[in-house]
């Protein structure tokens, strides 16, 4: 189950961007909406997610790109193991400011399965083609 997603420095998103499956306060539709899991993976304020989500917004918002990220992270840690693909070369820094491309662009995923939470993520500098991963499993 997907809980958080973060980008930086990717395609259109240059500050640091969340998808979250974590329900809000709303509690209209709760019922139907959401379910809870067990509060040793997450505290009892954070432990609400969404069943389901929808993308959706204005022309040009960044809706595709958000999952071109996910695809990127995906491809990235699935090819990570095959030195002949240069993975990190195809990575797109944010466009529209010069400097991007000598800054990190960060991917992290939070994420529960057989029931425990991981969190796992990775930046890459395009300049040093250095990929730094860091990986917490954490069973509360």
């Amino acid at each position: 189950m997907l809980v958080n997603f973060k980008v930086k420095n990717f395609r259109s998103f240059y500050e640091e961007t969340l998808f979250s499956m974590q329900a809000t306060a709303n509690k209209e539709h709760a019922e139907l909406n959401t379910f809870t899991i067990d509060e040793k993976l997450l505290p009892k304020n954070e432990n609400e997610l969404l069943k389901s989500a929808i993308i959706f917004g204005a022309n040009a918002s960044g809706k595709s790109n958000i999952i071109k990220a996910l695809k990127f992270m995906q491809f990235i840690i699935l090819s990570s193991a095959d030195q002949r693909i240069p993975a990190v070369r195809m990575n797109e820094p944010f466009a529209f400011y010069n400097f991007t491309n000598n800054e990190p662009t960060a991917f992290e995923v939070d994420f529960i399965t057989n029931g425990v939470f991981y969190n796992y993520g990775f930046e890459i500098v395009s300049e040093i083609l250095k990929v730094r991963c860091h990986f917490r499993k954490i069973s509360r």
